[in-house]
């Protein structure tokens, strides 16, 4: 093993003894110190409570808008039949309108008129001419014999009107 020198007695630069370190200032702080940014932050603040609030109250009014979309899931899933899936369709539909818009403007409505102010609710219309033939005779002919792809086009445009047609009229 390598025996190394001794250190020396005196530790150090031998030129900068006796002087002093120089302190740093403290900090910046970084929160603004003028009167004014206090006012802007409690104005965004309230800003950010009342935008809160509103969207709250928003997601309030458009849960019959998630729920009809979950028992829409489930009659697909649950329906493999769809002569079966027909009229529990048509009856989703106007149990979402009622909720949505008043019971005297929906509860009289059938047939072709149901179909017709369903697209009216919605900037583009979306139900096809073949999809409004089977809503409309929904209710009378419940069984009607449906190919897959019209009843998979009707489920489509289905879910589309219930996420996209006009919000409830009380809010």
């Amino acid at each position: 093993m390598i025996e190394l020198p001794p250190l020396p007695e005196v530790w150090g630069n031998y030129v900068i003894k006796g002087i002093a370190e120089v302190l740093s200032p403290q900090a910046i702080s970084w929160w603004p110190q003028a009167p004014g940014w206090k006012y802007v932050a409690i104005i965004l603040g309230l800003l950010a409570i009342w935008y809160g609030w509103r969207r709250w109250q928003w997601w309030l009014q458009n849960r019959y808008r998630r729920e009809a979309a979950r028992v829409l899931q489930k009659l697909v899933d649950t329906h493999r039949d769809s002569r079966e899936m027909l009229y529990p369709l048509a009856k989703l539909l106007k149990a979402t309108a009622l909720q949505a818009f008043e019971r005297r403007e929906i509860a009289p409505l059938s047939g072709e008129a149901w179909v017709r102010w369903l697209n009216e609710q919605l900037p583009e219309a979306v139900f096809c001419e073949n999809s409004s033939r089977l809503l409309a005779q929904a209710q009378y002919r419940p069984r009607t014999e449906i190919d897959s792809n019209s009843m998979a086009q009707l489920v489509d445009q289905t879910r589309c009107w219930i996420h996209n047609h006009r919000g409830p009229a009380h809010a």
